[in-house]
């Protein structure tokens, strides 16, 4: 079947004239673009730390090694929220040793279902409506935004919020070294007082 659809595009690709070209390159573009955007977000997710992941699954996490048992909703997932993040398949099992009816076989089996067919994981709706969102009204600030509405948000939103304020705090330590080296030459790299009181 793909050698066939390979074929098939390279002989359409002998009937593409000049014209037909420019007339495709900016549509061309803007998927190309569009697509790259997409792995981007991908591969943000994919280097997520244990510290950005959204407190259902921590939570679901925290509820199997303590020996609780978690419905079949929470399981799953865990399971493709695990697959989407890219964790091994193996650290996935290892989230459900606590379970009190955990099983290396079954669990090696279904986790490998999840991640062969690309869950997607639940949002913050079924969610609550399958008792697997542990935040009430108050407890989070991030879960409580009128736009949270998936767990994957609250991924990109914390990573988001991280990279905004490590670079607030780089800049702010490099006012502060420009603010107090001593100067080597005249008056003027000196910050003057109204730059400092801006700074400040």
């Amino acid at each position: 079947m793909k050698a066939g659809i390979e074929a098939e595009a390279l002989e359409k690709m002998s009937e593409v004239t000049t014209d037909l070209a420019v007339r495709l390159a900016e549509p061309v573009g803007m998927i190309r673009n569009l697509m790259a955007n997409k792995t981007s977000e991908a591969i943000a997710l994919v280097g997520a730390e244990e510290s950005d992941w959204p407190p259902c699954m921590q939570k679901t996490i925290g509820d199997l090694s303590n020996g609780i048992n978690v419905n079949h909703f929470g399981r799953l997932f865990l399971a493709s929220m695990a697959a989407t993040l890219a964790l091994p398949q193996e650290s996935c099992v290892g989230f459900f040793r606590g379970a009190p009816d955990f099983s290396e076989a079954t669990t090696s089996y279904q986790v490998a279902h999840v991640y062969q067919n690309e869950y997607t994981p639940a949002g913050c709706g079924k969610l609550k409506v399958n008792h697997n969102c542990p935040v009430l009204p108050g407890d989070n600030r991030t879960c409580d935004q009128p736009w949270m509405d998936h767990p994957l948000k609250y991924i990109r939103a914390t990573q988001r919020w991280k990279r905004l304020t490590g670079r607030q705090e780089t800049s702010t330590k490099s006012e502060d070294v420009n603010t107090t080296a001593p100067s080597k030459s005249n008056d003027e790299s000196q910050p003057s007082t109204s730059d400092k009181a801006d700074s400040d």
